[in-house]
């Protein structure tokens, strides 16, 4: 009898060892090849508008004068507190911060100095809700410089 219940103990512990290597169904999830995942452009919530666009192609043209940034998508009132400039020249990337909606003259120096090829994108924006105490943050595109067009003469 005594064997008969080492033998049953025996082939208890051996089972349930083996059964820690046996495969066992898992969940996964199955992505199709054509689920597409973008994370370019978020859609709602608050955007960026400067001289008129929200990013693009740009004319050097349509800098002049421009100095405010605003904030479309959410509350009418709303103001961007709080941005970074990243200008990209042929050269080099520099970053400007500012603590407002407004460019500083650096940051409009700056983009005097691109020329057609260079872009800019503003980053890290937060705007106060109209009420000044809800923050939301800011979204925007790269902005490309590109040449001005000329007339055909």
């Amino acid at each position: 009898m005594k064997t008969v219940v080492s033998n049953l103990l025996l082939v208890a512990l051996v089972i349930g060892i083996s059964s820690g290597f046996v495969n066992k169904p898992v969940a996964t999830d199955v992505i199709s090849v054509h689920d597409v995942v973008s994370v370019e452009s978020p859609v709602g919530g608050a955007f960026l508008i400067f001289a008129g666009k929200n990013g693009g192609n740009i004319k050097m043209s349509e800098l002049q004068g421009q100095t405010e940034l605003s904030v479309d998508g959410c509350a009418m009132g709303s103001r961007i507190f709080t941005f970074a400039l990243e200008i990209n020249d042929s050269s080099r990337i520099k970053t400007l911060q500012a603590k407002s909606n407004v460019l500083s003259k650096e940051m409009v120096v700056a983009l005097k100095g691109l020329a057609a090829g260079d872009s800019f994108e503003f980053k890290a924006m937060k705007a106060y809700l109209p009420d000044g105490k809800e923050m939301v943050e800011v979204h925007g595109k790269k902005f490309l410089i590109v040449k001005e067009s000329t007339p055909n003469t």
